[in-house]
């Protein structure tokens, strides 16, 4: 078992500074070396970080003002599965990256997108997923 609100922290904090840490990974590329199709770049970044990042601070927000989190606790499985699914998200979103930056023409970075559309959607579903029931379980009051 573990604490619910800490295991929601840990998850809060990758998914922020993944995404942080993948934009500013994003912007020296396409400073240097894709400048003339960052639109469609960042468009896509975006759209595949925003929502759940949305999603996960107002969990933490409305969660927190509801309950005293720190007696309740969950099974450590859900957790290194959000954790693992999370990760993997982000490494999926990684090689995206740097497939765009092999050729950097709009046609490329269209057809990656096109590509990755698929394995995206797929991924996207189970982040969705674990994401949502993390956030919600009730889990185990510990008195």
């Amino acid at each position: 078992m573990i604490e619910k609100f800490k295991a929601q922290e840990h998850l809060t904090i990758l998914w922020i500074s993944s995404t942080i840490v993948i934009g500013l990974f994003l912007f020296s590329f396409s400073s240097d070396v894709i400048t003339e199709n960052n639109e469609a770049i960042w468009s896509w970044y975006t759209r595949s970080t925003l929502p759940f990042n949305t999603l996960i601070i107002t969990a933490m927000f409305a969660i927190k003002r509801t309950q005293n989190l720190k007696e309740i606790h969950i099974q450590k499985s859900y957790y290194f599965i959000t954790l693992g699914v999370s990760v993997s998200y982000f490494l999926l979103i990684i090689v995206f990256i740097l497939k765009t930056q092999t050729n950097a023409s709009l046609e490329t970075i269209q057809l990656i997108s096109n590509q990755s559309n698929h394995i995206q959607t797929f991924f996207e579903a189970f982040v969705t997923g674990t994401l949502g029931y993390f956030f919600v379980t009730s889990g185990k009051i510990e008195e």
